[in-house]
């Protein structure tokens, strides 16, 4: 419902402050004003999007996950679909994502809601080849061929609770 109110009511909103944007300043300043603002997002984004790009290759060279990046990159997004629609109220959110300081608390505000959680065991790769930090247990494994005697050096994947063996 909440949506659907947003959704109908926000062009509305825009709308009449166009209209009497228009009528105070003259509908070619209002025109300048609104693709003013877009190209300026656009000439931001440019620019933010480039750097996140620059951060992402340096956190993935250093084997970790480019979190940061990521997010900026959806902050970065969102930013550019708020600029491209026409209006002086999503012109100004699509700003206000795009200045450092209030970028930085979206980002946090973002991370600390859990909407992005990362595994905390996940795989690492080096920047030399595929290798991969995993959890084992060694175990004694009856060997079927030899008529039940013990094999010993099996590896296989730990055991969660139930006792079935944990795959990822």
């Amino acid at each position: 419902m909440v949506g659907l109110v947003f959704l109908v009511g926000l062009p509305i909103v825009e709308l009449l402050l166009l209209i009497q944007a228009g009528a105070a300043f003259g509908f070619w300043t209002t025109v300048g004003i609104v693709l003013g603002t877009a190209l300026l997002g656009i000439y931001m984004i440019r620019q933010q999007g480039v750097a996140a790009i620059k951060s992402a290759q340096e956190d993935r060279a250093a084997g970790e996950v480019p979190v940061a990046a990521i997010l900026t990159g959806i902050r970065l997004a969102f930013a550019g679909i708020l600029l491209i629609i026409p209006g002086f109220i999503t012109d100004a959110l699509g700003l206000l994502l795009l200045i450092p300081g209030i970028s930085v608390g979206f980002i946090k505000v973002v991370d600390q809601s859990g909407s992005f959680r990362f595994a905390e065991n996940r795989a690492r790769y080096s920047s030399h080849g595929s290798t991969i930090d995993a959890d084992f247990e060694v175990v004694e494994k009856p060997d079927q061929s030899a008529g039940g005697t013990t094999k010993a050096g099996g590896v296989l994947p730990p055991t969660d609770d139930s006792g079935t063996r944990r795959l990822g």
